[in-house]
């Protein structure tokens, strides 16, 4: 016999959603991460308030600093994959906060377009992760860049002048 109520929320969906709740209060327990203090500096500065999206693209792009430089170090392999695993997480958030789309563009279609990027995002970032894990000083190199290509790229795509 079929269950006459199907799961409103897929396990993926489900997980992602968990990462994202039990991520953010750990990252307040624990003083956020790099983009986490990043936002809070700007907060400080008198700056408006980001969304919640923003506060996600700036952790990545705290994180895409700071792993640049510790990839020049060999002896900061522990640093680099954890910063790898942290902007992994703020990619889940990313994909949870889906960007408005431009005037004339179909929101649903964006949306999904933008998660995918991010998807590829995730992946680069595993990438990253493995290499750094395994000593492949040129794989992580290569993977760091194509991560600077995407982000141009998704810039160019997604992002909405105000």
């Amino acid at each position: 016999m079929k269950p006459i109520v199907k799961p409103i929320v897929k396990p993926v969906a489900l997980v992602a959603a968990c990462l994202v709740v039990f991520g953010l209060s750990l990252f307040a327990q624990r003083g956020g991460g790099a983009g986490a203090q990043a936002a809070a500096g700007a907060q400080g500065a008198g700056e408006e308030e980001e969304s919640p999206l923003g506060q996600a693209m700036d952790g990545l792009q705290s994180g895409m600093r700071a792993i640049g430089r510790l990839l020049a170090d060999p002896d900061k392999k522990d640093e680099a994959s954890s910063t790898a695993r942290e902007m992994q997480n703020y990619v889940l958030i990313a994909m949870q906060l889906e960007p408005a789309a431009p005037d004339g563009v179909e929101a649903g279609r964006h949306q999904l377009d933008f998660r995918m990027e991010m998807h590829a995002v995730l992946g680069e970032l595993l990438a990253l992760e493995l290499a750094v894990r395994e000593g492949d000083a040129e794989g992580a190199k290569t993977r760091f860049s194509t991560l600077n290509g995407l982000k141009k790229a998704g810039h160019d795509r997604f992002r909405v002048d105000d």
